[in-house]
């Protein structure tokens, strides 16, 4: 019964569209924002697709994750969109990382200057 259950939420999951982020937590107040804005998209019923590193350092600073999935190096193809919440720097490296560069890339800007 609880294999057939997992599978359903498996099968759940790979029907949502996916939104990749990309982000850094180190500028104060940055963590917060960004969960909120986590939040608000998993409840309009996306599946959110975190880099690895901002994963981790999520996790580390005490925030549930378990709704949201991790990837390393390129961002998977079949995301919708994208979104980099840090500053310029996030930004640039964000659109590197995209496997498909036609993915629409949401930049936040959670820094100080945002030149770009």
């Amino acid at each position: 019964m609880k294999t057939l259950e997992r599978k359903n939420e498996v099968d759940k999951a790979s029907q949502k569209e996916k939104i990749a982020i990309f982000g850094v937590t180190h500028i104060p107040g940055s963590a917060e924002r960004l969960m909120l804005l986590a939040e608000a998209l998993n409840e309009s019923g996306f599946l959110l697709l975190y880099e690895t590193a901002l994963y981790s350092t999520l996790l580390q600073q005490g925030y549930s994750l378990e709704k949201a999935l991790q990837f390393t190096g390129y961002a998977p193809s079949d995301v919708v969109f994208a979104v980099s919440f840090g500053g310029d720097g996030t930004f640039l490296s964000s659109l590197h990382r995209l496997s498909d560069p036609s993915t629409p890339l949401l930049p936040i800007n959670s820094g100080n200057l945002g030149f770009l």
